[in-house]
C-alpha cells in the first residue's frame, strides 16, 4: 500500500486544513507542539502513529512554507497535497463503485426466479438437440432466449443472435444450496466482532442491522468498520477488563474505539 493511503493520507488532510493560512510562526508553534506529542506518545499503540504521521506533515509544510517564502500557507497552491487529494478521491470512488457493484447483485440476487416450464415431447426433444449442438443443456438456451427475447409490433416476439456460450446460468437450486453452505458452515465458524463475520453477513444481505461506525486503522491504513449492532453506542459506557471488551464503544476485531478519536466515521443509524 503506497504512503499516501489509508490512515497517513487522513493525517496529513487534518493537518493541511489546520495549516490553512497559517503564518510561517503560526506553522512552526504547531510543529513544535507535535514534535512535542510524538516524543510522548511513541510509536508503538494508535496514538504513536498519529503523532508520528501529524509531525511529519506539519514539518513538510513548514518546509514548504518557508521555501516558498509565503506569507501563509495555502493548501491550493500545495502541489503534493493535491496530489494526494486526488489520490485519495479515486480511491473513495473505487471504493463506492466496488459498494455499489456489491448492491447491484445483491438485488438482482432477490429478483431471480425458479420457473417450472413443462414442454411438449416434440418441442422438449428439439431444445434439447438445439443444446446439444451448441455444447450447452436446454436450461442455458431457455435462459438466453428468455433474457435476450424482445417484443416487436402486433405482439410478436423475436430473439436476435446471441451467444449462449459461457457455462450454464447457476439455478435457484445451486443459489440455494451455496447460501445454506455460507449460513450453515462458514457462518458460525467466523467469530463475533470480527471482520470475517461481517463479510460473511455482507455477502447473505443481512449486514444492515450492523453500526455504521468506522475508523482508519494507522499502522496499515485499512478501514475498518464495527462489527457490533447498530444502536449500541455510548461514550459513557467506557470499555474496561484486561482485553478491554466493549461496553458501550465500537468493537472490530482487536480495535476498540469511541466516535471522538480522529480519523473514525462516527456511528449512524443507517447507511
Amino acid at each position: 500500500m503506497d504512503e499516501g493511503s489509508g490512515g497517513i493520507d487522513f493525517a496529513r488532510a487534518l493537518i493541511q486544513r489546520r495549516a490553512q493560512r497559517k503564518s510561517p510562526a503560526e506553522i512552526g508553534q504547531l510543529l513544535s507542539e507535535a514534535r512535542d506529542w510524538e516524543r510522548q506518545a511513541g510509536r508503538t499503540q494508535e496514538s504513536g502513529f498519529q503523532a508520528a504521521h501529524q509531525a511529519a506533515e506539519w514539518k513538510r509544510i513548514a518546509d514548504l512554507v518557508r521555501v516558498q517564502e509565503w506569507p501563509a500557507y495555502d493548501l491550493a497552491l500545495d502541489e503534493q497535497a493535491q496530489a494526494w487529494t486526488a489520490q485519495r478521491e479515486a480511491r473513495l470512488q473505487e471504493q463506492r463503485e466496488r459498494a455499489e457493484r456489491l448492491r447491484r447483485e445483491r438485488v438482482e440476487r432477490a429478483q431471480e426466479r425458479e420457473l417450472y416450464v413443462r414442454l411438449p415431447g416434440p418441442v422438449a426433444q428439439r431444445l434439447e438437440t438445439l443444446g446439444r449442438e451448441l455444447g450447452v443443456g436446454p436450461e442455458r438456451v431457455l435462459a438466453v432466449l428468455a433474457e435476450h427475447v424482445q417484443a416487436s409490433d402486433g405482439g410478436l416476439l423475436r430473439v436476435p443472435a446471441v451467444p449462449v456460450a459461457g457455462g450454464t446460468t447457476p439455478g435457484a437450486d445451486d443459489l440455494g444450496r451455496l447460501e445454506r453452505f455460507v449460513r450453515e458452515t462458514v457462518l458460525p465458524r467466523t467469530h463475533p466482532n470480527t471482520s470475517k463475520r461481517r463479510q460473511v453477513l455482507e455477502a447473505l444481505g443481512e449486514a444492515g442491522g450492523l453500526c455504521t461506525a468506522q475508523k482508519v486503522e494507522l499502522s496499515t491504513g485499512d478501514i475498518v468498520l464495527c462489527t457490533r449492532e447498530a444502536g449500541h453506542y455510548n461514550p459513557d459506557d467506557k470499555p474496561s477488563g484486561a482485553d478491554w471488551s466493549p461496553d458501550g464503544w465500537h468493537r472490530c476485531n482487536s480495535s476498540v474505539w469511541d466516535d471522538s478519536i480522529s480519523y473514525s466515521r462516527p456511528h449512524t443509524a443507517g447507511r
